[in-house]
């Protein structure tokens, strides 16, 4: 399986793609996560809407129900992995904020995949999004 790699960078006037499992594994896990429900036409179903915790009161009942619900989309559309866990936390994981010279203001939300290749299913590799509330970003927020 191939596919275009992400970012876009183009090369002798193509886009680069990539065959590499992980790497299609994990942006297909970003491209679920960061799609709205109802986003894509004719596929409504497809998409996590994680952007929509930003706005919803985040509790244990709240969280619970987006981990549920998006794991399953997550597992119904991935094609080379399996989503075995879903975490959710407003606040970063502790490596994370060290690395970053401690507490990233910006972000809100922060979500973290582990997945196994289909490939390899003994080894669980993970993929973070931090999910920032537009309202809280000034021109000196770094991605």
């Amino acid at each position: 399986m191939s596919t275009i790699s992400v970012p876009f960078t183009f090369s002798e006037g193509s886009l680069l793609s990539t065959d590499d499992p992980d790497k299609i594994a994990r942006q297909q896990i970003l491209d679920v996560l960061m799609t709205d429900k109802f986003e894509r036409v004719m596929y409504p179903n497809y998409g996590a809407a994680t952007r929509r915790m930003l706005f919803d009161n985040v509790d244990s009942l709240s969280v619970a129900d987006y981990r549920d619900t998006a794991q399953d989309g997550l597992n119904r559309h991935l094609t080379n992995c399996q989503v075995v866990s879903l975490n959710v936390h407003n606040a970063p994981p502790t490596q994370r904020a060290r690395a970053m010279g401690g507490n990233d203001s910006s972000s809100t939300l922060y979500v973290t995949a582990l997945y196994r290749l289909n490939s390899d299913p003994t080894v669980t590799k993970s993929v973070s999004v931090n999910i920032a509330d537009p309202s809280r970003l000034t021109q000196f927020t770094r991605f």
